[in-house]
């Protein structure tokens, strides 16, 4: 009976093993989870067995986002950064020459921006709100944002209008807020601002590319006017900019790396406007 009872445990000890050598060949496995320093961390696609693929067609070709990919937060490259921002599709290295042709394809309710190249993931357009208030005083929920109250108001002439806004909506819903879907605007897209008092501007984007946040506050190509940084205003070609910007890179939470301006992320990515002219304009 004893020699039975031993056998019995023996083989339900190697049962085991095999069971846990499988189980580690799943977790470790391609889509599985990931071990690392003893810590275990699941992939988006177990977190979201739901994420689909979303499709964008243009004249010449389509391309197929699949979330992560699309309309959510990404997983990290490293996973001991918990997760990270979706990398910027189409940063740019010099400010882009547009066409200066004006659209008009939309006007946005008053303190609101649109984009209508952009898509939200969700049969609509990328569209963001702000009212204008000091970032040091906090945010609120996206896709709601704020236009800075130390910038300059919108259409002002020779001083840029920093917006800012969440990069994703509040958790448990950790899809990407408008601010967030920036990461996949392209170079010359047309973005369209109200402001709060109902005027609606047309904007080209010019500049695609990404900031240390500690480098956000003081940063001259964001807040300087031209007569500070008149090298820096050149580079636009135009009188009036205007910054979107959003986190980027790297959670990092509360760590203090890189958590120098308001945000828990390494990086601000920023998107500069320059005004599109209007044939009446064009006239003048």
């Amino acid at each position: 009976m004893i020699k039975k009872t031993w056998s019995g445990l023996v083989f339900i000890f190697l049962a085991f093993l095999v069971l846990l050598a499988l189980g580690a060949a799943y977790l470790l496995g391609p889509g599985g989870w990931k071990v690392k320093e003893g810590q275990v961390y699941a992939p988006y696609e177990l977190r979201h067995p739901e994420a689909t693929g979303e499709t964008f067609s243009w004249e010449g070709g389509e391309e197929t986002y699949y979330e992560p990919e699309y309309g959510f937060m990404a997983e990290a490259t490293d996973p001991t950064a918990s997760f990270s921002t979706p990398q910027v599709k189409a940063r740019t290295v010099e400010p882009a020459q547009c066409s200066d042709q004006a659209l008009g394809q939309v006007t946005p309710a008053p303190g609101s921006w649109v984009v209508p190249s952009l898509s939200d993931g969700v049969g609509g357009v990328a569209t963001g709100y702000f009212s204008t208030g000091a970032f040091s005083a906090g945010f609120p929920s996206a896709p709601s944002g704020l236009l800075s109250s130390l910038s300059a108001p919108l259409g002002t002439v020779g001083k840029a209008s920093v917006l800012a806004g969440h990069v994703n909506m509040d958790y448990p819903n950790d899809r990407l807020s408008a601010w967030g879907l920036l990461h996949y605007i392209d170079p010359c897209a047309h973005v369209y601002i109200t402001d709060e008092a109902g005027v609606t501007r047309e904007y080209q984007v010019t500049v695609i590319d990404t900031i240390k946040q500690g480098a956000t506050e003081t940063d001259p190509g964001l807040w300087g006017s031209a007569e500070a940084t008149p090298e820096e205003w050149a580079k636009y070609g135009a009188e009036e900019l205007v910054w979107l910007l959003t986190c980027s890179g790297a959670f990092v939470g509360d760590s203090g790396a890189g958590n120098t301006f308001l945000f828990p992320y390494t990086d601000n990515l920023r998107v500069g406007l320059v005004p599109v002219t209007t044939e009446s304009e064009k006239i003048g």
